[in-house]
């Protein structure tokens, strides 16, 4: 039995089943009798079904077919919702935003918090959307690639606006498993023994400088160090393959929580981040202002409070952490 692809068929099943007349249901749906009748006909040799008895005049609604009426009413209901959808579809893609904001994110960072804030000032703003890029630079946004961007550095060319945010700290991280098969480092020289994960060195906040208080340690050879970006180090960093140096902890909260990754030479850590949130000198948008204000508040609220959170939760002094001093 190959069903009916035709949904007239199903529209016509259903008013059949409602009017109980061929010629009304036909009516309804602005359809020749002889058309409609060429369907259901067409319908009782696909199905195997007498629908009609047509030795009756006017033909009369078999009892067993019956059945099928509510089956063809639902399909008929369900085509007029896909109907629907689709045409919801094609008017939000008529509908172009008054503006777009395109807002640069790095990758090594929890965005969620971000986006949930991004999609509230859309709701407040009506007609705008904000389009969110990974790792756009300076020149993205000169060029007007980016128009509010969130730099882990302080940028140096001209007709750039930033804000200072604050610092964004992380610890050097293993898993369990690695240091079992590698064993622990007793000092920060012994990580020249070690394979270490960093951020790829072409991002533009790409640090080899370690501290702890005032002491300062350089990673020097590439011999045993592994470039990649965030994702890739957080998977390498599961899996047992080396000590990450630059990976935030909200990439392996629930690794970190079940102790399966555990801090390595607490105290020890990447040189702190300098968030810069920079806009165009150029560009005096208000919803830029707001959008830069909004990724500065944001910054404060969630990532501050969790390198201090993921420090105190491991008893890593806070005083091994000196932050410059933000103009």
């Amino acid at each position: 039995m190959r069903p009916s692809l035709k949904i007239e068929t199903w529209n016509l099943l259903s008013e059949l089943g409602r009017t109980k007349s061929l010629a009304q249901a036909a009516a309804r749906l602005n359809m020749d009798l002889p058309a409609a009748s060429r369907l259901v006909s067409s319908l009782e040799k696909e199905l195997g079904v007498e629908i009609l008895d047509r030795k009756r005049k006017p033909a009369q609604i078999v009892t067993k077919s019956l059945e099928l009426f509510p089956e063809a009413d639902r399909i008929a209901r369900q085509y007029q919702r896909l109907l629907k959808t689709a045409e919801s579809i094609k008017h939000q893609d008529t509908i172009k935003p008054k503006r777009i904001l395109k807002v640069s994110l790095p990758a090594n960072i929890d965005r969620s918090a971000y986006l949930n804030a991004f999609s509230n000032f859309e709701r407040k703003h009506s007609g705008l959307r904000v389009e969110v890029l990974i790792d756009a630079g300076e020149d993205s946004l000169l060029n007007g690639a980016a128009d509010v961007a969130y730099f882990g550095y302080r940028p140096t060319k001209e007709g750039i606006t930033w804000i200072p945010a604050g610092h964004n700290v992380t610890f050097l991280m293993a898993s369990r498993s690695y240091l079992r098969r590698n064993g622990t480092p007793q000092s920060v020289q012994e990580l020249r023994n070690h394979t270490l994960l960093l951020r790829n060195s072409s991002n533009r906040s790409f640090s080899r400088r370690l501290e702890n208080r005032d002491a300062v340690f350089e990673i020097e050879s590439d011999e045993k160090v592994h470039f990649e970006d965030a994702y890739s180090c957080r998977t390498h960093l599961i899996a047992g393959e080396g000590i990450s140096v630059d990976l935030v902890p909200s990439f392996v909260v629930d690794e970190l929580m079940r102790g399966d990754i555990v801090p390595v030479l607490p105290g020890w850590h990447r040189r702190p981040w300098e968030i810069c949130v920079c806009r165009r000198d150029s560009d005096h948008s208000p919803l830029v202002s707001e959008m830069a204000d909004l990724i500065v508040e944001n910054f404060k609220k969630h990532t501050v409070d969790s390198w201090m959170f993921w420090y105190r939760y491991f008893s890593i002094p806070l005083e091994s952490v000196v932050l410059s001093a933000v103009d």
